[in-house]
């Protein structure tokens, strides 16, 4: 059998509500909201460790225990896992920050409910070789089909611009993918924060976020359109 290459460990954030989900999420957090018949988490993960990552943290929130559950030891998907579960709702970049002493050095974050499938151990490899704090996988959805609004702005092979929502056109998206270093969570303010509105945009504007742009569209079981949009591209 073919050795798998290595990536970076990987940092799920696992602990949105889901509430666009509706009753799918009354008794099930989103990341284990079915997707033609597995767990989604369980599609993530299976593609995580076809693509070399041998290490992954999930920080869960809403109904955590299951999720903790689910996940294991990771033995299941040939990883080691450890699943911490936040008391109360940080965002995106407090849940991060109050997990550091959990976390590597370099790692790739990825949402608990995105979908990107590509190679992981070529953008830890990318990142490996950049002279930056930050590579965030960016994506140009030319004719519209994620139905997310462009947010990010490139320079060659930097994000010069980050930034959700304004009157500025911009060219890309955050395709849900980011690999960091761990150090860059010591820029968030203590408590609640978003890595979206407090971390992303200082690092844009300090040209410490390069890109890793892919022709791979993304998708995110948000919304029940979106759910059935992955469902209907895993059944083809």
């Amino acid at each position: 059998m073919t050795e798998r290459p290595d990536a970076l460990p990987a940092v799920i954030l696992a602990g949105g509500l889901g509430t666009r989900l509706g009753a799918l999420t009354a008794e099930t957090p989103k990341p284990l909201v079915d997707v033609k018949g597995r767990p989604f988490l369980d599609w993530l993960l299976t593609w995580l460790s076809r693509s070399g990552v041998r290490d992954v943290v999930v920080l869960a929130g809403h109904l955590g225990a299951q999720v903790a559950a689910f996940v294991g030891d990771g033995a299941p998907w040939t990883m080691r896992a450890r699943v911490e579960i936040e008391p109360a709702p940080l965002g995106t970049g407090g849940a991060l920050r109050s997990a550091q002493p959990l976390l590597p050095d370099k790692f790739l974050l990825v949402y608990g409910d995105s979908y990107l499938p590509i190679d992981y151990a070529g953008l830890s490899r990318a990142f490996a070789a950049a002279d930056a704090d930050a590579m965030m996988v960016v994506y140009r959805d030319r004719d519209g089909a994620t139905g997310v609004a462009a947010n990010v702005t490139l320079d060659a092979n930097r994000v010069a611009v980050y930034a959700k929502g304004g009157d500025r056109p911009q060219t890309h998206i955050d395709a849900g993918v980011v690999a960091l270093r761990r150090g860059v969570l010591a820029d968030l303010p203590p408590g609640a924060s978003s890595l979206e509105r407090d971390l992303y945009p200082a690092l844009a504007a300090a040209g410490r976020l390069r890109a890793f742009e892919t022709t791979q569209r993304f998708y995110d079981i948000g919304t029940p359109a979106r759910l059935e949009a992955l469902v209907r591209t895993l059944g083809a």
